[in-house]
């Protein structure tokens, strides 16, 4: 589950996913509540153009992840300024504040989550810039290498964007 677009393009994986939505308010944490059921067979994928090719890991746990980024733009209304997620994964320059909780530990019952951002070193909200807030709930962390574990389930509720 994330913020953003999705568009076919089976010649590249990566410019199919854009993620971010407009903000016009200082965001501070993303919060909710979640409860985590992790599959039991760790696949890994050996080559990423042949995603059916995986192999076991024995003893290796899969693991949610629960990511939040703010980013500069140019235009928050245009959407071909979102950033895709090699851009997220890279850390972009675009990126002023982001924050991950990623956990392995099953959680049966719903409890509480808040992922703060975190501030790049020398950047802050700017009311004078503009932004886009993105963010993705993954139930194995790995998923976008086809990596994880069959089974593995997020469950969120109640997620809210918390500002200033």
């Amino acid at each position: 589950l994330y913020t953003g677009s999705f568009q076919t393009n089976l010649n590249n994986f990566d410019k199919q996913m854009h993620y971010g939505y407009p903000i016009f308010y200082e965001p501070i944490s993303l919060s909710g509540y979640y409860k985590y059921e992790k599959g039991q067979e760790f696949y890994q994928c050996i080559d990423l153009s042949k995603p059916d090719e995986t192999a076991y890991l024995k003893g290796v746990n899969d693991e949610m992840r629960i990511s939040v980024f703010l980013y500069e733009v140019q235009d928050p209304l245009n959407d071909e300024e979102m950033l895709t997620l090699s851009e997220v994964l890279a850390n972009s320059s675009r990126i002023i504040a982001r924050g991950d909780l990623v956990s392995s530990d099953d959680q049966s019952s719903y409890a509480r989550f808040d992922v703060p951002l975190v501030y790049a070193e020398g950047k802050a909200f700017d009311y004078a810039l503009n932004y886009r807030i993105g963010f993705f709930f993954w139930s194995s962390s790995q998923g976008y290498l086809y990596s994880g574990a069959p089974g593995s389930k997020l469950w969120i509720d109640a997620v809210q964007i918390v500002t200033q």
